[in-house]
């Protein structure tokens, strides 16, 4: 679905999740959209929703038997919340997958 929307924006992690661990919810995030995707499409292709917004339905997703994720919002744009999440990324999900 279009529509356009480029601002800091609040993100509600549903769940504890490794992605956003040591993170409080509402993140504060910066957020650029000119199309998102629906809920119905995501769960449809095995993948389960993390993370949500006012204007965004799927903010972040993690497939369901692999260590596949996504993101809406743009961690490289927002700040030391960013970095958290990337860190983490790295860290709580790469390092482990590589491991095992």
């Amino acid at each position: 679905r279009r529509e356009f929307y480029e601002a800091p924006g609040l993100v509600r992690v549903r769940e504890p999740e490794p992605l956003f661990a040591e993170l409080d919810s509402p993140l504060v995030v910066f957020e650029s959209h000119a199309e998102h995707l629906e809920p119905d499409s995501v769960i449809t292709a095995g993948f389960e929703i993390l993370a949500d917004s006012r204007l965004c339905p799927v903010e972040a997703i993690r497939h369901r038997e692999h260590p596949w994720y996504g993101v809406q919002f743009h961690p490289e744009l927002s700040g030391t919340t960013g970095i958290a999440v990337l860190e983490n990324f790295y860290h709580r999900v790469v390092a482990r997958t590589n491991r095992a």
